[in-house]
């Protein structure tokens, strides 16, 4: 009876024991959490400032990645951002190369442009996150990792991926996923803000370049296209005052021929720098007038096809998209004649499932789209046409010519009836 009294006392002792640790125990897990709360909200907040006080967008996937990596305590982070119809690496930090950026990601779904950017991509994205994983994971050699969309306003931009843990831990914890998430969100707004400062100042420096065409031709029009056949005119006067006997003669007429090639030269610099049919007659007629004077100048066989209804570009402001598909013919055309070799050389404008289409397609050399070029031929087309919401498609390979095409989206767009 004393041992089982005995007993009964040291259970009442342990139990108040063991209360007091588990108590203990939660408060300090308790106390741990908000330590790590604290914290997380501390950086996420110092992330904020620091991303809300710039602008510049590699300088704000830089910070991204750097900060991200910093606050899940993570071996490699990466930001990949939705172009075109897929996933392209465009920021890292940590242990990893510079020959990750650029890369392209593998996806099952290929996370189409119209619908990965909508709520539905959002699903799907959280669908191919594991196969993300895997792939990075494939292209660093990392073990473990976590990825999280990029959203702004049910709208995805990219994915935000944390791979391999600092510490000795396998993999991340859920509260470290959950904080990646919340800085996600924090990061996704200064990515689309920063990607929309920088659309504005290319936009504004296009439209700048437009105004300073349009202003030298207006001047090369009005003063020294009127003043060389000003000359002409006075040197014909002349000539025929002067009558056939005159040993000037074959002087006058060679200055004469000369001047006629320097007006005609001039005239299609002026067309180039700003063509009135482009603002009077439309699109198609400025496209044959650069057709003739291309054909003229050059001896390049050139196919024009136009079937579309002119109504649906005259949108302006912000999406001119009459003067871009000017532009992309214009570029695409001097590509032709000077580098691609070509005979021929085929344009087509067309409307497929209200998107206008416009193509050029030569039989020249063609090039390797992957060899680093010291132009900016193919890289002003692109800036230009994704200001208008569009998408450039290059396919060539050496020896077997180039085909390059523009989808441009248009609201209301028709084809027009051949007679």
């Amino acid at each position: 009876d004393g041992d089982e009294q005995t007993l009964l006392v040291l259970a009442d002792w342990a139990s108040i024991a063991i209360q007091n640790a588990d108590l203990y125990r939660t408060q300090r897990e308790r106390r741990d959490e908000l330590e790590r709360t604290v914290a997380a909200l501390e950086a996420t907040m110092s992330i904020a400032r620091a991303l809300g006080a710039e602008t510049d967008l590699a300088r704000v996937l830089e910070l991204v990645t750097k900060r991200g990596r910093a606050l899940v305590e993570a071996r490699i982070m990466v930001i990949a951002l939705l172009e075109d119809d897929g996933l392209v690496v465009r920021a890292v930090a940590g242990q990893a190369g510079a020959e990750l950026l650029g890369q392209r990601l593998p996806l099952e779904t290929a996370l189409g442009a119209a619908s990965a950017r909508g709520a539905a991509g959002g699903e799907r994205l959280a669908g191919e996150a594991t196969r993300l994983r895997r792939a990075l994971a494939r292209e660093v050699g990392a073990e473990t990792g976590i990825v999280v969309p990029l959203r702004y306003r049910d709208t995805t931009v990219g994915v935000l991926a944390a791979l391999d843990h600092m510490d000795e831990q396998e993999g991340f914890t859920a509260d470290e996923e959950r904080l990646l998430e919340a800085f996600a969100a924090s990061a996704a707004t200064a990515v689309v803000t920063a990607q929309r400062v920088a659309a504005s100042t290319l936009r504004r420096r296009m439209e700048a370049a437009e105004q300073e065409r349009a202003r030298w031709a207006r001047e090369l029009h009005d003063e020294s296209l009127q003043d060389l056949a000003g000359l002409k005119i006075l040197l014909a006067s002349g000539r025929r005052t002067a009558g056939s006997a005159d040993p000037l003669t074959g002087v006058v007429d060679e200055a004469i021929d000369r001047l006629s090639a320097s007006i005609d030269g001039l005239r299609g610099l002026i067309a180039d720098l700003r063509p009135a049919a482009l603002d009077q007659l439309g699109v198609a007629a400025a496209l044959d007038g650069l057709a003739a004077r291309t054909r003229k100048n050059s001896g390049l066989e050139i196919v024009l096809d136009v079937a579309l209804d002119e109504s649906a570009l005259e949108l302006g402001g912000e999406r001119d998209v009459a003067s871009t598909v000017y532009r992309f013919v214009q570029e695409a055309l001097t590509n032709v004649v000077k580098h691609a070799d070509a005979t021929r050389a085929e344009i087509v404008l067309a409307v497929d499932d209200g998107q206008l289409v416009a193509s050029v397609r030569d039989d020249g050399a063609g090039f390797d789209p992957a060899a680093p070029t010291r132009g900016f031929g193919l890289l002003g087309m692109r800036e230009r046409i994704e200001l208008a919401q569009g998408r450039l498609d290059v396919d060539t390979t050496p020896g077997h010519g180039t085909v390059l095409r523009v989808r441009i989206p248009v609201a209301g767009a028709t084809a027009r009836r051949s007679a």
